[in-house]
């Protein structure tokens, strides 16, 4: 799954490039991003390249003789022409996050009761999300909000917890703990470094302001 990381790199590798099989999205608001839906799968198998190549029209060689239940999953020609548009500028937006994403770290490391990411790998932040403790998310976002500052919680409810896994045994507690942590700032790669400022001060307010309730009971 390379949804979000179009231009990554782990250990000098490509991301999308390490397993049998790389998946990308290009919604429009991924890094490099069509009009509509799009996506494209990358494989070195052959084999397995033609089974994609069949699923994604009905399952089908030859137009009307369909070989497999397959899928109506075709890039259209409109969205192909906007994403080869778009696709020489994305080395350059992908470094513009990267130097925003580094701002961050700067403005924000070491504030207590926040972690913020360091990978070891060439991130393409398609998100900068960091880890709020001790249950006070929430109240941060909510503070944020109030300043006209926009966050996301991305992925609310673990994946084993939704409807259809209703009854399943399944124990990942790590999931569930992110999942009541994480917040994601913006970011983009025009972002100016003095918003940037703004939100990394509203941020360590929230964080100070609730920690000085907490100690006053």
């Amino acid at each position: 799954d390379t949804a979000q990381a179009f231009g990554g790199e782990y250990k000098g590798k490509k991301l999308g490039a390490i397993g049998d099989v790389g998946c990308f999205s290009f919604f429009p608001s991924k890094n490099l991003g069509a009009c509509g839906d799009a996506g494209l799968l990358a494989t070195n198998s052959d084999q397995l390249a033609a089974t994609a190549r069949t699923l994604r029209v009905h399952g089908s060689k030859q137009k009307y003789y369909n070989e497999a239940i397959g899928y109506n999953s075709r890039l259209d020609e409109l969205q192909a022409a906007i994403l080869r548009v778009k696709l020489p500028y994305i080395d350059q937006w992908n470094e513009d996050r990267r130097q925003a994403a580094s701002r961050y770290h700067t403005l924000l490391y070491g504030q207590p009761g926040l972690l913020v990411p360091a990978p070891d790998a060439c991130h393409v932040y398609h998100q900068y999300t960091v880890r709020i403790s001790a249950n006070r998310r929430d109240l941060v976002q909510q503070h944020l909000a109030a300043n006209d500052i926009g966050t996301m919680v991305y992925y609310p409810v673990p994946l084993h917890r939704l409807p259809p896994y209703t009854g399943s045994d399944a124990s990942c507690p790590v999931a569930e703990a992110l999942a009541k942590e994480v917040l994601s700032l913006p970011l983009w790669p025009q972002l100016q470094p003095a918003l940037q400022e703004r939100v990394a001060a509203l941020l360590r307010q929230a964080l100070v302001a609730k920690t000085e309730r907490g100690n006053s009971h």
